[in-house]
């Protein structure tokens, strides 16, 4: 009887680590728009309303700058609720510059197309649904 309570006790470890292992995937992030070679794309993802867009970054990345498209990776993503915010850094200082009255001056865009209005968009304007499998999101720079 105790071997039996051991064999069903890994069976259920097993299980439970598949299960887990099944709700984390790749997230592939493509930013359109990218103007020119200059600086570098930045590609925050954020999964607290309360943070997005200024707030602590969940996961970030930056890669070097390219005409047209630039794609990230986000691995091992667990499942959630996620936004996007990418812009490019022109001159490399790795802040998102904007004029004296605040307005962004580097091309700036949101997930699901989200964007300035009176304001940054709300988290619910740029969130998608990551259930655990690789997924794509596009981000264009405006």
């Amino acid at each position: 009887m105790q071997r039996k309570i051991s064999l069903m006790q890994c069976a259920a470890a097993l299980l439970a680590c598949a299960a887990g292992a099944a709700s984390a995937g790749d997230l592939k992030v493509v930013v359109r728009n990218v103007q020119g070679s200059e600086g570098t794309v930045r590609v925050g993802l954020f999964n607290n309303a309360g943070e997005f867009p200024k707030g602590p970054l969940f996961r970030g990345q930056e890669q070097a700058a390219a005409p047209g498209e630039v794609v990230v990776m986000f691995k091992d993503l667990p499942a959630g609720d996620y936004a996007i915010i990418a812009y490019q850094d022109r001159n490399g200082n790795g802040d998102l510059d904007k004029n004296v009255i605040g307005i962004p001056v580097e091309p700036l865009g949101f997930s699901r197309g989200a964007w300035i209005t009176s304001g940054p968009p709300a988290f619910g304007e740029a969130k998608f649904s990551f259930d655990g499998a690789s997924q794509t999101q596009a981000v264009g720079l405006r």
